[in-house]
């Protein structure tokens, strides 16, 4: 994220020095719940963008998640993901990685995601729109986008095309999924035709001679 003069990695890494203990990430994990209206994450694919203290990526593993993601711009937020995931929850199906909301290449390798969290992070880019069109991409068929609207200057416009947007990508992601289901029925047709060319040549036709 561009965080100008106010640094993030210090704050996340002071927070977490003095207030990180198994009582937060547990309030997290009613957070989550609350949020998302739902007990649990079983079995979800998890991406926290804009992780900070990674707080909220171990709370979605504690609830279930079987893979979560936290990315985040700031190399020392990284670092405070990793000593708090060694301290609450250091066998959590959890990675944390250095990467941009404003640059899909670093974006693309994670892949898509049932749940895209970017709570609070976006409007911190400088480029929130931007932002927020390329983490859409990551969010796989089916999926779910949490933004935080109180940080988003919501006029219809802006509304619509955040809607827009979601539904763009979903139906680009659709496409691709289809494309691919396409591709293995073809190669599965041709398969069985050179293996029933194959049986042909093996087993002689009722007509030919003894």
């Amino acid at each position: 994220m561009k965080e100008g003069t106010f640094d993030f990695g210090a704050n996340w890494d002071a927070f977490s020095d003095r207030l990180m203990a198994e009582g937060r990430l547990h309030l997290a994990m009613a957070s989550l719940q609350k949020l998302l209206q739902r007990e649990d994450l079983h079995g979800a694919s998890v991406a926290d963008v804009g992780c900070g203290s990674g707080l909220f990526s171990l709370a979605a593993a504690k609830l279930g998640a079987a893979r979560v993601v936290g990315l985040d711009i700031n190399p020392l937020c990284i670092e405070v993901c990793g000593r708090n995931k060694a301290r609450l929850a250091p066998s959590a199906p959890v990675s944390f990685h250095r990467a941009s909301a404003l640059s899909p290449e670093e974006l693309a390798p994670f892949g898509t995601f049932d749940l895209v969290y970017a709570w609070g992070s976006l409007h911190h880019t400088g480029a929130m729109w931007e932002a927020i069109l390329n983490v859409t991409r990551m969010v796989a068929p089916g999926g779910t986008l949490v933004l935080d609207p109180w940080a988003i200057d919501i006029t219809p416009a802006a509304l619509l095309f955040t809607v827009l947007a979601t539904i763009f990508a979903q139906l680009i992601a659709n496409a691709v999924v289809l494309h691919r289901q396409r591709q293995n029925q073809e190669r599965l047709q041709e398969q069985l035709h050179v293996q029933k060319w194959q049986l042909q040549q093996l087993v002689p036709s009722s007509g030919s001679a003894p």
